[in-house]
């Protein structure tokens, strides 16, 4: 609906001539466990089945308990012969239930409920439990708090989980406000995906014709609001010289990071009488692996606006809208997989793991030594390049992942272009939305496999029989017509059908002729 190429028109208005940063970062490596990481959106998540979830490499079984109403979170390993509870079941209690002998566990405190091998009147072992990790239902997302949460131990409070400005309760009373989710795996780890989308000055080029245009390419330049400290900074583009600090409407293009994983953009659109927030969270999966979550939030659109949205909703499958999304992170993803592991080799470690790019776990003084040597590998001349880097001041000081004992931190070799178009394993797989759509189109293509030929081959002496007043020709004309017509949507079908398991290459920005717009 809204395009970044509509909004790089308000970017390229920026004034050159703010210095650029503030010096010195002085905050202590942070406690990466010590935060919410969204999980899933639960309007593409099934509350049938348990689910499993990687979280700073720690393995999780999730799933909803019927009983009590709750998300639950535990160690997706059975202590009996450590099969994964994921592969289980929820039973009538809302405990999950291991698939290989039944034995079922409680998400709120990790105790085995039931052991089918036991004798009745045997106690049950005391380590027949799991670890259980405190979740949180808020945004329409499930979060789930990275560090174990001891028996008797106070939750985390839900206040520590960051929202889109936009999104909250305050802000809702006085705003019109429209959302769009979505989520999908990503090929690189999340300190790679947040420098990405803080980027905003790659959109022209790099989504060319997803979500931007080369034409809208402009200096972006901002200026730090703060020094950055351990909870994040704010970076805010240059005003023009009609802007004042009371005047937050029209208020120029404004990044704001929350460690460790959250970021928005807040673009004034329409002159500023309305506003488009880009709102991510990047949840470490795995090194060299991240969940990302983009909530894409409008505020005070016009209303003519929301009614063509809303028609052009009605007759366009919401599941595309999620290949539109895939295809624009698939444009992305080739050059950022290979650039996570070129950074790595140059500096001679990995950020985010701590270690080589080949996983050998480097010291404190090794990491301290190549902390900063980002700023010799990445040539980073103009104010655009202002958030990442702050970013990457941040990072130097916040330290390493702490990623779950026993966590592979080799990145391996770069994967294929081909396995880094897949979107089934990254997405469809873990979206309702489209893994149910997916089913649906199978299926429509398989009845207009049989219906085709026969009404091709039949329809005419059928509609002369129910019709005889049509004649041979008009009869004919009508069958062959609807033949046709079954054979187009059969080959459309096709064509959405394809989009789930693979994107497009090349891209749209390398499409067309040399020297082309």
């Amino acid at each position: 609906f809204l395009r970044f190429s509509t909004w790089m028109t308000v970017v390229g208005d920026a004034s050159p001539g703010v210095s650029e940063e503030a010096s010195g970062v002085t905050f202590s490596p942070i406690a990466w466990r010590k935060h919410w990481y969204p999980v899933a959106m639960e309007e593409f998540t099934t509350k049938d089945t348990p689910f499993a979830f990687t979280l700073l490499g720690t393995k999780l079984v999730i799933w909803f308990d019927l009983v009590a109403q709750e998300w639950r979170a535990v160690n997706d390993k059975c202590p009996h012969r450590l099969a994964p509870l994921s592969e289980g079941r929820v039973n009538a209690a809302g405990d999950i239930e291991c698939p290989y002998h039944g034995w079922a566990f409680s998400g709120a405190d990790g105790t085995c409920t039931t052991m089918p091998q036991k004798p009745k009147d045997d106690a049950m072992p005391a380590k027949a439990c799991v670890s259980t990790y405190a979740t949180a239902r808020q945004d329409g997302m499930i979060w789930v708090w990275a560090d174990e949460v001891l028996p008797g131990s106070p939750l985390p409070s839900t206040e520590l989980i960051h929202t889109i400005e936009a999104m909250t309760d305050g802000h809702r009373a006085k705003h019109s406000i429209s959302v769009e989710n979505f989520f999908a795996d990503l090929p690189y780890d999340a300190t790679m995906a947040v420098e990405n989308v803080i980027d905003v000055s790659h959109v022209a080029f790099t989504h060319h014709k997803t979500q931007g245009l080369r034409q809208f390419a402009a200096p972006v330049a901002y200026k730090l609001e703060a020094p950055i400290t351990m909870g994040g900074f704010v970076t805010l583009q240059n005003s023009s010289s009609t802007w004042t600090d009371s005047d937050i409407r029209v208020r120029p293009l404004q990044t704001i990071f929350d460690a460790p994983h959250y970021q928005h953009t807040r673009l004034p659109i329409m002159g500023g009488k309305a506003a488009a927030y880009l709102g991510t969270y990047a949840t470490p999966t795995t090194p060299g692996r991240s969940r990302l979550f983009l909530r894409l939030v409008t505020e005070d659109i016009p209303k003519v606006f929301q009614t063509i949205k809303t028609i052009q909703e009605l007759f366009k499958p919401k599941f595309l809208q999620h290949h539109m999304r895939l295809s624009v992170l698939e444009d992305d993803n080739i050059f950022l997989h290979v650039q996570e592991r070129e950074l790595a080799i140059k500096t001679g470690a990995n950020m985010a793991t701590g270690a080589t790019a080949w996983g050998k776990k480097l010291s404190d003084g090794e990491m301290d030594a190549a902390a900063n040597k980002w700023a010799q590998s990445y040539l980073l001349p103009t104010l655009s390049d202002s958030p990442v880097i702050s970013y990457r001041r941040w990072l130097a000081k916040a330290g390493p992942i702490d990623w779950a004992p026993g966590t592979n931190l080799n990145l391996g070799e770069p994967q294929s272009r081909e396995e880094l178009m897949e979107r089934y394993l990254t997405h469809v797989e873990h979206c309702s939305l489209c893994k149910e759509s997916l089913a649906r189109v199978k299926t429509s293509r398989n009845v207009l496999a049989v219906a085709v030929p026969v009404v091709a081959l039949t329809g005419r002496a059928i509609l002369q029989v129910v019709f005889p007043e049509l004649g041979w020709w008009k009869a004919a004309g009508v069958a062959w017509s609807l033949a046709g017509a079954g054979g187009a949507a059969w080959a459309v079908l096709g064509k959405w059908q394809k989009g789930f398991y693979k994107g497009t290459y090349p891209p749209p920005r390398n499409q067309g002729p040399a020297g082309g717009p």
